[in-house]
Formats: C-alpha cells, structure tokens, sequence
C-alpha cells in the first residue's frame, strides 16, 4: 500500500508522532503504553526516516544518532507549543471543574436536584473559569479546617 502525503500534511504526521511519543514518555502514562512495546517508537522511527523526501530536514535531522533519527529543535518548539497550550487548557478547566464539582456535593440536598447537577455543575464551572480568566491563581486559597 502506498499513502501520498503533501509536504504540509506530512509535517502535520510529524508533529502528531511527536506528540504521540511526549505522551507516551510523560510519567504518567509510561505504563498505559508500556503494553505496546516500542510501538510508538518504531513508528516515529520509521515516520522519520521519511522526512527527506517530502523537504522535512530543518525538522528531523536527516543524519541518525546511534541508528536513530532525531527531532530538530525547530520541530521540538513547533509540537511544545501545542503541548503547553493543551496543558495550559487541561490545567485551568480540570481545576474548574473539581471545584465545581466539590460545591455541588456541599450543597445540601434540597439545593441540589439530580436531573440538573450537570447543569448547576457547568455553571459554577464556568464561574471558575471566569475568574480564573480574569485573576489567574492570585484569588485562590488554601483554608484549612484544622484549628
């Protein structure tokens, strides 16, 4: 089988597989991917290998080291970007969202309705996201109940 690629859509594989195999290296998710083997790696390895022929050199360094190819830094900011933004995303809204979720359990039951906890759950979600947008981390308060 043969797959045709432009030279922007391989570029768009590259950073893909970059990103595939940050995740796959990030400590958390060693072992989910741990169950594929080198799969990813091999992938990458091969996807890189390829990079030549579709002008990919200022990304993957068309010389190996020990055998295997290897990201620029031109590719590596390229892909971080998107990662730091994507966690930057996660970051705030999980946030947002345990929060939300702990004052709905505090709320007593005759506030609280089963057919509407997702509703009242996004909108005091959303009351965190917009305050987060606006004061970042500066408003936000560890208060211990220990006396």
């Amino acid at each position: 089988m043969t797959i045709d690629f432009t030279e922007k859509q391989f570029r768009t594989l590259l950073k893909a597989i970059y990103w595939a195999e940050w995740l796959k290296n990030n400590d958390k998710m060693e072992e989910e991917f741990d169950q594929d083997g080198n799969a990813i790696t091999d992938l990458e390895q091969y996807i890189y290998s390829h990079a030549k022929e579709f002008g990919c050199n200022d990304w993957i360094d068309p010389t190996t080291v020990e055998g295997e190819y290897i990201p620029t830094s031109e590719l590596e900011d390229e892909a971080m970007e998107a990662i730091l933004e994507y966690e930057d995303y996660v970051f705030w809204s999980e946030l947002a969202e345990r929060l939300a979720q702990r004052d709905l359990e505090e709320l007593p039951q005759d506030e609280r309705s089963p057919m509407m906890e997702f509703v009242q759950a996004e909108e005091l979600a959303d009351r965190y996201m917009g305050e987060f947008e606006i004061s970042g981390l500066a408003n936000l308060r560890l208060i211990s109940k220990e006396k």
